[in-house]
């Protein structure tokens, strides 16, 4: 692939429409590390399914690195503040089959290639992760504004066993994640957040995401050191 884009008018007219998202206007992302990054191209396919929510008036924000009292950072994936509350979006782009228990301190990815043993690999339970990104977000946008949780996995995943028994946390894939928002949204008759509200949150957040290089090393570093004992 040309990865200038060349004189391809559709590659240049969705890289335009990319850098005219909120999503590259925050992160800065190249254009074509939405494909080499699956990290990146799962958040901004799970930015494109939030995106009409701007249209009522919601502000989104991505990568937030929040502090958490100890020298120590928690990343955010994406925050939507809306009407509604804050959704807390968690975006895990795994491929293979999930396994899953929302008590349970490790999820397992089973990844199968023909001809060849399926491969495990573990991660941390992203319920439990999500609920500690939460708790150090109060500590910034205060206990009064409601904090929704949801966990996003790639469509090419399958969900092989999921038990979810927690009221407060939704886990989908891609392709429903704006039906599973939507649901939450119009269940909340009343709005919580002005207008005002919502443009003076994301402007006390917004510097949450334009962090240094150092620190997102740190953090890096501090996660390997984690899953290292």
């Amino acid at each position: 692939m040309n990865r200038q884009g060349g004189n391809n008018p559709y590659t240049n007219r969705k890289r335009i429409e990319y850098e005219n998202s909120t999503y590259y206007q925050i992160t800065k992302a190249p254009y074509f590390k939405v494909f080499d990054s699956r990290g990146t191209r799962g958040e901004y396919l799970a930015f494109l399914k939030l995106k009409p929510f701007e249209e009522i008036g919601a502000k989104l924000l991505f990568n937030l690195y929040i502090p958490k009292g100890n020298g120590q950072t928690t990343e955010i994936d994406i925050l939507m503040i809306c009407a509604k509350g804050i959704f807390v979006v968690e975006s895990k782009n795994y491929i293979g089959w999930i396994f899953g228990d929302d008590k349970q301190h490790q999820w397992c990815q089973v990844l199968r290639a023909k001809g060849r043993k399926s491969r495990k690999e573990f991660f941390y339970n992203p319920v439990m992760q999500n609920r500690s990104h939460i708790k150090h977000l109060k500590s910034i946008v205060g206990y009064s504004v409601p904090l929704r949780s949801v966990i996003v996995f790639s469509d090419k995943c399958s969900f092989k066993k999921m038990d979810i028994s927690s009221d407060d946390v939704w886990v989908v894939k891609t392709h429903g994640l704006f039906s599973a928002v939507d649901k939450i949204y119009s269940s909340t008759s009343e709005n919580i957040l002005t207008d005002e509200q919502i443009t003076e949150l994301y402007c006390k957040l917004y510097p949450y995401t334009q962090t240094d290089d150092t620190l997102k090393l740190q953090h890096i570093s501090n996660i390997k050191n984690l899953l290292d004992k």
